[in-house]
């Protein structure tokens, strides 16, 4: 709806998929929907995208940074969300070898981070 080109969900939870389906097509959006195996198998490493969005906890969080940064294509932005406040410097440590993270915005107790990769250029 703000001008992406393709969009691609990924969850472990086949009934979240299905959920997430669901309201993708009730908001008039196309989104395709694929367990990690599939999206793998479809998308193999190297495989970068311009914006990377994750919202889970900050434990999964900090244990997907590399795999997570290395979707991210050059001059692409990765976007991670459902960090508690307090969460939010282990989690900006934890991608910092990878790609610089900031707070972007907050929320009763909750943070977004995003941070940027500088193009390949």
């Amino acid at each position: 709806k703000v001008g992406a080109g393709a969009v691609i969900g990924v969850d472990i939870d086949p009934q979240a998929l299905q959920s997430a389906e669901f309201n993708s097509t009730r908001n008039h959006c196309q989104i395709s929907y694929l367990l990690p195996d599939d999206f793998a198998r479809v998308h193999p490493a190297g495989a970068c995208f311009d914006i990377v969005v994750a919202n889970i906890l900050s434990g999964p969080l900090m244990l997907m940074a590399p795999m997570l940064s290395s979707r991210v294509a050059p001059g692409g932005a990765l976007v991670l969300s459902g960090i508690l406040i307090e969460q939010a410097d282990s989690v900006i440590a934890a991608y910092a070898p990878h790609i610089a993270l900031s707070v972007a915005d907050q929320l009763d107790g909750w943070v977004a981070l995003s941070g940027k990769l500088p193009d390949a250029s």
